[in-house]
């Protein structure tokens, strides 16, 4: 059997995605309470994704999103990481703006903790990618793509998305492009 590049740097990117999901999963968590979904996107997802990219970067007029979805026009598969609206019940706290954990919830927010583990998931992820040497960029603007096209559920409320890719040179840094 032969497989020439484009086939092996696909295959490649997917492992990698996989193993990002693991690093994920396995990075510490506030009380060891775990909050954290992943979901891996590929193939014609990816596409609707970025349609619907731009379209809420027009429609709201925010030209970063058009620039962002642009940027996924080479990109393979995407990491999306979110969080669970779920306090931690700390006794002592309000780092989330509220007096405590009922109020936060009613309130619609989101536990400190659970931002924070996002964010230490999302980094051991990308941490994972850089071993590697696969083009990644942690996107704001998909995860709230992702939210409002209610992939990730109504529970999960901060999401971030990692686009993956194996090309010359990272697609997600270009910010020369014009819209």
């Amino acid at each position: 059997m032969l497989k020439f590049g484009k086939e092996i740097e696909l295959e490649g990117i997917i492992n990698t995605a996989k193993l990002m999901a693991i690093s994920a999963r396995t990075a510490p968590k506030s009380k060891g309470v775990d909050n954290i979904e992943i979901v891996l996107v590929t193939d014609n997802d990816i596409k609707k994704i970025r349609d619907k990219m731009k379209e809420i970067g027009k429609r709201e007029n925010i030209p970063f999103f058009v620039r962002d979805s642009v940027c996924l026009e080479s990109c393979k598969a995407i990491l999306l990481v979110g969080v669970k609206k779920n306090p931690l019940g700390l006794t002592y706290c309000s780092y989330c703006g509220f007096k405590n954990c009922g109020e936060m919830k009613k309130n619609g927010a989101n536990c400190f903790f659970n931002i924070v583990d996002l964010g230490i998931a999302v980094c051991s992820a990308i941490n994972t990618a850089s071993l590697i040497h696969v083009d990644t960029r942690i996107m704001f603007s998909i995860g709230r793509t992702v939210k409002e096209m209610g992939i990730m559920g109504e529970e999960i409320n901060q999401i971030l998305g990692i686009p993956l890719s194996a090309t010359g040179k990272n697609p997600y840094f270009d910010r020369e492009i014009q819209f």
